[in-house]
């Protein structure tokens, strides 16, 4: 067995064997060494209540599996290495260009493991791999390995169809822009083979091109090379992504900390950067305002649409004998579960998994919407995530979903399954993860999920309204950030 293999299998026993892995840490301060020391004891040694870290990635997914066992790899390599890591050094994206294939021609395992009951696939579990994949590519960013690296947000993620099961599929991305301590990974998810990704984001590029004032293009080639993208390419094609974005944290202090910067080579890959600061900018100023909700006063436009959705909703609360059969208010969709965080949920810095919690509350929005509709529903895009309250193992954690949003679509341009059918709804789930401490009489919202959905055309579903002012608001503001107007 390796020197960095037993690291891992039985741990560390001396401050002084720990400190020669940890040679790289050279250019830091005796008291961030020592630190940096404490942390990688405590990560690699076998503790009571949490299991050995070896073991994080047995209980997940095979694809988490694989990626967690080759990061793990990776940060034993780079702890045993005897060269110290320039955090200084910029880096190009390449060096973190990372993709990994679902064998569905081959594994039949792998592809039950996959499949829904249905036919199709588990996109749920597709989450857990995009974050896991994210976080190797992060960290072939940064390269420290005592430094912990988490999920901050991600970007919408749009479904452009129906995921072809007999055929393998790919996942990739790399880092696209990087700030002082967060970084933003580019993900990208399509058939082996195939030019157009399944799985498409925020189209920063036919922005530039569409509206004058957000041109950010370095040159004008760039600017004619993706003009002749949109004239050329079919209209169910995709050509963006997903994004996640990660911050680098002090293992001990818990405190965001300086990552290397980012060398863009290409005229592309400098066009990326420009767009990922600019969504980083827009990030931004979401979480100020996220951080004000409560005493922010909304857009007059936003607000003006909320009062007119609780004033529907009036005679529905008033005269509910009276009153539209076909509307309901948005309490009676509600719908939760709750569960203890468990070690085998944890990811590779002892806390649950931001993957698991993207799953778990996928899973609840969707059952709330076949609850909702009668009739299976297929997913169609999961809206901006912001992860702001880490969840512990030992956590109760509480689940609720409620339908934000629903009403029927003459067509659908943008999802191959549904082009041609006429009145198509669509309904959005908004599900909430609260951390929940009842010795204390305590709860925390850790994170909120968006997930929308589509059912066959021509299905009979009830309109969704307000119960209170906030709820509308809550509506109202959802409508705006989909762009639609009824």
């Amino acid at each position: 067995m390796s020197t960095t293999r037993k690291i891992c299998a039985r741990g560390l026993s001396s401050s002084s064997t720990i400190r020669n892995v940890l040679h790289h840490c050279g250019n830091h301060s005796k008291v961030q060494q020592q630190g940096r020391i404490n942390s990688w004891q405590r990560m690699f040694s076998t503790l009571e209540t949490l299991p050995p870290l070896i073991y994080a990635s047995k209980h997940k997914g095979p694809i988490v599996d694989q990626l967690w066992t080759l990061r793990l790899q990776a940060k034993q390599k780079a702890a045993a290495s005897p060269d110290p890591i320039d955090m200084k050094r910029p880096r190009p994206p390449s060096e973190s260009m990372t993709k990994i294939t679902y064998d569905f021609e081959s594994d039949d395992f792998l592809k039950e493991q996959y499949r829904n009951p249905f036919g199709g696939l588990r996109f749920g579990k597709v989450l857990e791999d995009l974050d896991a994949l994210a976080g190797n590519i992060a960290f072939s960013h940064v390269q420290d390995p005592t430094v912990n690296i988490v999920t901050a947000s991600v970007d919408r993620i749009r479904l452009s169809g129906a995921v072809d099961m007999d055929r393998n599929q790919q996942l990739s991305g790399k880092v696209t822009f990087v700030g002082s301590s967060s970084m933003e990974i580019r993900m990208q998810c399509k058939g082996d083979g195939e030019d157009d990704p399944w799985m498409e984001g925020e189209c920063p590029f036919l922005l530039s091109i569409c509206d004058s004032k957000y041109i950010f293009h370095s040159n004008i080639q760039s600017a004619l090379y993706f003009f002749y993208i949109y004239i050329t390419i079919p209209r169910h094609s995709t050509i963006s992504t997903a994004y996640f974005t990660f911050v680098a944290v002090d293992s001990t202090t818990k405190k965001p900390m300086k990552i290397p910067p980012l060398d863009p080579q290409t005229w592309l890959e400098k066009d990326q950067f420009e767009a990922g600061q600019r969504r980083a900018n827009v990030r931004k100023e979401a979480r100020r305002k996220g951080q004000n909700f409560e005493t922010a006063p909304l857009d007059p436009e936003i607000e003006k649409v909320a009062v007119q959705l609780n004033d529907d909703a009036g005679p529905l609360k008033n005269i509910p004998s009276l009153a539209n059969p076909n509307a309901m208010l948005m309490e009676q969709t509600r719908l939760q579960n709750c569960e203890i965080a468990q070690p085998q949920t944890a990811n590779l810095a002892h806390q649950i998994f931001g993957g698991f919690l993207m799953r778990r509350a996928f899973d609840l929005a969707y059952a709330t919407t076949y609850l909702f509709a009668g009739c299976r529903p297929r997913f169609m895009e999961v809206d901006q995530v912001a992860f702001t309250m880490p969840v512990s193992v030992g956590d109760l954690t509480n689940f609720q979903s409620q339908i934000v949003y629903a009403n029927v679509h003459d067509t659908i341009t943008d999802f191959h399954l549904y082009q041609g059918q006429a009145n198509v709804p669509i309904i959005s789930v908004e599900v909430q993860a609260w951390v929940v401490q009842p010795a204390i009489s305590s709860a925390k919202l850790s994170n909120k999920f968006v997930y929308t959905f589509a059912v066959d055309g021509g299905t009979e579903i009830r309109k969704i309204l307000p119960g209170n002012m906030e709820q509308a608001r809550k509506m109202a503001t959802h409508l705006a950030n989909r762009g639609i107007t009824g």
